[in-house]
């Protein structure tokens, strides 16, 4: 009994300092990370590889941090999200793929005031259909062939080598856009920030900006609706014979230059500002007072039609 109750206060005696030991931080000046910190360097990158199908969406939703986007050959669509931030881990990215979509999101942890980042990076099939949103990081595509909408409350919007483009859209923040085509109608726009345009066809083309210039160069639609409130106008490119362009700057200048020889109705206006053509303008109306000058004339067969307005800006139609 005695030496059975002296076992028993012995192996206690030293159980209890060996979990204490077990249980307590390791004495030193500079503390040895804990192991899930020396996870979190793994866990700040997350890269996946997905097979799918000619066609599937992507569906993206990030918070902050930039996006790019690039159409490759094959069917195999491969995710890289980098964490940025001292507190990167209290960020997760949640990857689904159910049916013939695929769901990437970003979603912050409840009660973390973390500011991290998100970076992603994609190599898509150039048939994959895509629907990115961004809150605060800039967005690229390049040479994807699905439809594509495009969008961010604070950042940049770069695209090339679309095929069928539906939306490129930003509060705050650029667009820009070069060697893409609307097969529909594409909608652009910035609420504060500029638009540039170049070498691009759509079915219709509908580009708003209110603080920024909007320069369109070399596009190709039959239905243009530009809208700019602070900001200058510049468009060339060809005209079709049943197309209809429409240019309204509140406070700027318009230049219109077409690149054919299509002929064109035009209805040209200005408030306080000068109207004036380098092409022969047969004209039907010219009025004014009170500083404002309206112009309606034909140029050539007058096949489209031309609706230029702004009114504290010159308009000018170009060679």
């Amino acid at each position: 009994m005695i030496i059975g109750a002296l076992v028993r206060w012995l192996i206690l005696a030293l159980a209890i300092p060996a979990a204490g030991l077990l249980a307590a931080p390791p004495l030193s000046a500079d503390p040895a990370p804990r192991p899930q910190e020396q996870r979190a360097d793994s866990d700040d990158r997350i890269v996946r590889t997905l097979r799918v199908n000619d066609g599937d969406v992507l569906e993206l939703h990030n918070i902050a941090g930039d996006i790019t986007i690039t159409g490759t050959e094959g069917n195999k669509l491969h995710i890289d999200a980098r964490k940025n931030g001292r507190r990167g881990a209290a960020i997760d990215v949640e990857i689904v793929q159910r049916a013939a979509r695929v769901e990437v999101r970003t979603r912050a942890r409840r009660g973390n005031g973390s500011r991290g980042e998100v970076d992603y990076t994609l190599r898509v099939p150039a048939s994959m259909v895509l629907d990115v949103h961004t809150v605060s990081g800039d967005v690229e595509a390049t040479n994807v062939h699905g439809r594509a909408t495009l969008r961010a409350v604070s950042g940049d919007i770069v695209a090339s080598g679309l095929t069928q483009l539906d939306a490129a859209e930003t509060l705050s923040g650029d667009v820009r856009i070069s060697s893409t085509t609307a097969t529909g109608n594409a909608n652009i726009k910035t609420t504060s920030g500029s638009v540039t345009l170049g070498d691009i066809k759509a079915g219709g083309l509908k580009v708003t900006s209110v603080s920024g210039d909007v320069r369109l160069g070399e596009v190709s639609t039959t239905r243009l609706e530009v809208t700019s409130l602070s900001g200058d106008v510049e468009f060339s490119g060809p005209l079709s014979p049943t197309g209809r362009y429409t240019i309204n700057s509140h406070s700027g200048d318009v230049r219109f230059q077409p690149s054919d020889q299509t002929g064109f109705e035009l209805t040209a206006g200005s408030f306080s500002g000068s109207v004036r053509s380098d092409l022969p303008v047969t004209m039907q109306n010219l009025a004014g007072g009170r500083g404002r000058r309206n112009v309606q004339g034909v140029v050539g067969d007058g096949a489209a039609s031309v609706d230029l307005t702004t009114f504290s800006g010159d308009i000018t139609i170009l060679k």
